[in-house]
């Protein structure tokens, strides 16, 4: 019997553009804003300036509803000659100048022009040139400028008609990254065709509308948890502004099932009522892909919790190219104390669900994006009860044991920031927003609203190594920095790099999509230590460090230590509990904290189930190569150990992240580096890195060639200097390379027989190695005059070397890290 194939993909509805949504050319250029989210309203070319100055479209604009915001655009531009350089400038943007100080880019992406499926090409990323911001006087509003070179490189298979002199795509520019409506509801289709596949997992998975927008678009609501638990002959009851049927295929539009609310609690997530703010869609991603994962965390979470899940809150908004309103101008974040249906019917919705839900409702979260302040961080309310608001700050504390990208100590929890007024809203107060009218309504202890900064943050947080893992030898040097340190659920690799933590820096990277799912999932695995029932708790984790010369290992706060802190805290800011409470109450609230130390767990989140155990998978050899994007050419990078742990290496010759083989990070064991089966594998590895790829058939080489077929050690590696610096070649034998000592600012080379450690040689009067600053990663940036080669032979025993000017820089998301080549490259 033949296997049943996989039922279609549903076609997604087609968006129906705005009036202000057009397509027009200007001179030579093509301008278009016509698709989902796209906001351009029209293009002048300044012949003084020699630029394109654009025009946004306000919220609701040129209706009795118009609204002052044009902070997003979307639009693309197409037809430009190959090589040409074309000058933009964005003439009525609200000012964002804090955001640009901290050199802020808009991002672009780039689509072949005869492409059908635009969709597959995702590739967002910033500009590689800066932009600037000026502020228009005596108004709220600034100009933005940026520059963009259509290199002919880009593309260049791209097929053309003939005759045809543009360089044969078009270029995609916006304020964030973006992700419309359509793209949103393509991947909710995908995964509920995959009901019945995740239902074999024990994954429950349920899409409904729960409403329509005013434009009529979907409000989806998802639920996802394991089968325990669930009610096979119940579900949610329907309510008056529930659709009784779905409008593209007029099939029932069925509630999801009930649980057993004594044994799961509800967590809600919602995300984008603010159109423009794209990171928040991000984070709702994170949590989504982990929930859905075969992680022992996600299957833990799936047993305790009830997830439900709203993607958009505002799809109108989204659709229309709008930065905060709907598609009548309106804040719906301020809206949530009195919403009605006809004019918010989301709002009104959600609240009417969580209202009939309030009693076994354990969290509500709303994502949101932030332009001025830094970092990622919540807004939290302030409560009576020193108890509840110990477990109110200590859940989002937990997030920051769980994300390097989450501060703590950005976070809001007072009074004022329960009741404030926003000029931009004509004085609505914060009391209409999610957190605040949610609480009121349910009395939820724990209501947050979750801001990530477009940009970048203050700092990256210390986090631990999950607790009850075996790393690998040298893993202990925790992840690349500006990558997430739980990344890639496939389960078929094992990737250490998901349970490694990660030391504090006082910088952080330019925030990126990956960054942003990081700390959705840390929003979710936080819920597990707040229960006392995380399979791989960070918390008492021990920190990697920078530098393991040292010989330092710190550890990460444990939850009697987070405890104690969080109790300071509020001790600090209310005062001593006797002048707050009086004397009997301040004894109540005192004696309910020892009880929290002793539990080990948040009382009130108490679990009495079992907890899911992690079994450490044995480790395989990884046989995935990454596309090379550095010097070099553009071939790809060779293969790599699952559980390698690279360094950062800055050649001078590109801006790419590379990695190079771990030996000064670690030190392997001398029987494993002198097995002939070991020289067999890298032999292996060299031959098929030397071809820029490694096949199929070398890695099964890699597994079965007999010792009898080992090839003789390769030749030491050499580094020659120039003939005019007059300083003698130095033979590094790569068998002894994990002997090499990074002391400093420089290289201590093996010892001579007999003889102390020698200096390595200068290029000209600098050092091989050079450390810019403490703690800061090593870098080799050699001369232009400088030779680094490698003799012939069978290949490259190190990890990810290619030769023949094989393609460099970092691997792609399947293999990260992992490809690495070109000259003078280690």
């Amino acid at each position: 019997m033949s296997p049943s194939k996989p039922p279609p993909t549903p076609t997604p509805p087609t968006h129906a553009c705005t009036p202000f949504q057009t397509t027009k050319e200007v001179g030579h250029l093509k301008f278009s804003s016509s698709f989902d989210s796209g906001n351009l309203k029209t293009v002048k070319f300044n012949q003084q300036t020699n630029e394109f100055c654009c025009y946004q479209t306000r919220d609701a604009q040129d209706t009795v509803h118009e609204a002052p915001y044009t902070t997003w655009f979307h639009f693309s531009v197409q037809n430009a000659k190959p090589g040409e350089v074309v000058k933009f400038a964005i003439m009525n943007m609200n000012k964002q100048t804090r955001l640009y100080k901290q050199e802020y880019r808009p991002f672009y992406k780039i689509v072949p022009t005869s492409a059908v499926d635009e969709s597959a090409y995702n590739n967002w990323q910033r500009l590689p040139t800066p932009s600037s911001g000026k502020q228009i006087p005596d108004e709220n509003m600034m100009q933005l400028r940026f520059k963009f070179k259509f290199d002919a490189h880009f593309l260049q298979n791209a097929p053309k008609a003939e005759g045809d002199e543009s360089c044969g795509f078009k270029v995609y520019f916006a304020f964030c990254y973006p992700q419309s409506y359509m793209e949103s509801q393509t991947k909710l289709m995908r995964l509920e065709a995959r009901t019945e596949e995740l239902k074999n997992k024990d994954i429950y998975f349920h899409r409904e509308i729960l409403t329509q927008s005013l434009d009529k678009r979907r409000i989806d609501m998802i639920t996802i948890s394991s089968l325990a638990d669930k009610n096979e002959r119940e579900r949610d009851p329907p309510m008056h502004f529930t659709p009784r049927t779905i409008p593209e295929n007029q099939t029932e539009n069925l509630r999801a099932h009930t649980f057993s609310h004594n044994n799961k609690k509800i967590v809600f997530i919602s995300s984008r009522v603010h159109p423009g703010e794209t990171p928040a869609q991000f984070v709702w991603d994170g949590i989504l892909n982990l929930l859905l994962s075969d992680d022992c965390r996600a299957v833990q979470l799936r047993s305790q919790y009830v997830f439900k899940m709203v993607p958009m809150l505002n799809p109108d908004g989204v659709a229309r190219g709008h930065y905060r309103t709907d598609s009548r101008g309106c804040n719906l974040n301020r809206f949530y104390d009195e919403p009605t249906h006809e004019a918010h019917p989301s709002i009104y919705a959600i609240k009417q669900y969580l209202t009939s839900q309030k009693l076994h409702l354990q969290l509500y979260l709303d994502l949101h994006a932030h332009a001025s302040k830094r970092g990622c961080f919540i807004y939290g309310n302030h409560l009576a009860s020193c108890e509840k608001q110990l477990a109110n700050q200590l859940y989002v504390k937990c997030i920051s044991m769980n994300s390097p990208w989450f501060e703590y100590k950005g976070c809001d929890f007072s009074r004022k920031g329960m009741s404030g007024k926003d000029k931009r809203d004509n004085g609505l107060t914060k009391e209409g927003s999610g957190r605040v009218g949610i609480f009121n309504a349910t009395d939820c202890s724990h209501c947050y609203t979750l801001e990530c900064n477009y940009n970048e943050g203050l700092g990256t947080n210390q986090i631990g190594n999950c607790t009850g893992v075996n790393f690998p030898e040298g893993s202990s040097m925790g992840t690349v920095f500006g990558e997430s340190p739980i990344d890639g659920y496939e389960g078929i690799r094992v990737k250490f790099d998901r349970y490694v933590g990660n030391p504090s820096r006082m910088t952080t990277p330019k925030y990126n999509r990956e960054m942003f799912c990081n700390v959705g999932e840390g929003c979710a695995v936080a819920l597990l230590d707040m229960a006392g029932s995380n399979p791989l708790s960070r918390l008492g984790g021990t920190v990697p460090t920078t530098n393991p010369s040292r010989g330092i290992s710190l550890a990460s706060s444990n939850w009697i230590g987070v405890v104690n802190e969080i109790k300071s805290e509020i001790t600090r800011k209310r005062g001593e509990w006797e002048k707050v409470f009086g004397e009997e109450d301040a004894v109540k609230e005192n004696q309910f904290a020892q009880r929290w130390l002793d539990s080990g767990d948040c009382p009130m989140w108490k679990w009495g189930g079992v907890v899911q155990q992690w079994r450490q998978p044995e480790r395989k050899e990884s046989m995935g190569g990454g596309r090379g994007r550095g010097a070099g050419g553009g071939g790809a990078g060779g293969a790599g150990k699952a559980g390698g742990w690279s360094m950062v290496v800055d050649t001078g010759a590109s801006n790419s992240r590379r990695s190079v083989p771990g030996a000064l990070r670690r030190r392997r064991s001398r029987a494993e580096q002198n097995s002939t089966q070991q020289k067999a594998k890298d032999a292996a590895v060299g031959a098929g890195a030397g071809a820029g790829i490694l096949t199929a058939a070398a890695a099964d080489k890699i597994k079965t060639l007999p010792e009898a077929e080992a090839p003789p050690p390769r030749p030491p590696l050499q580094i020659t200097q120039p003939e005019q610096a007059k300083v003698e070649s130095v033979e590094l034998s790569p068998t002894k390379f994990s002997q090499y000592v990074l002391e400093k600012d420089r290289v201590l080379l093996p010892p001579a027989s007999g003889s102390s450690p020698k200096v390595g040689p200068g290029l000209g009067n600098k050092q091989i190695f050079r450390a810019p600053q403490k703690g800061a990663r090593s870098t080799f940036k050699p001369k232009s005059s400088a030779a680094l080669t490698l003799p012939p032979g069978p290949g490259s025993r190190y990890r990810g070397l290619v030769g023949g000017g094989g393609g460099g820089g970092r691997g792609s998301d399947s293999a990260p890290r992992q490809g690495f080549g070109g000259e003078n490259l280690w």
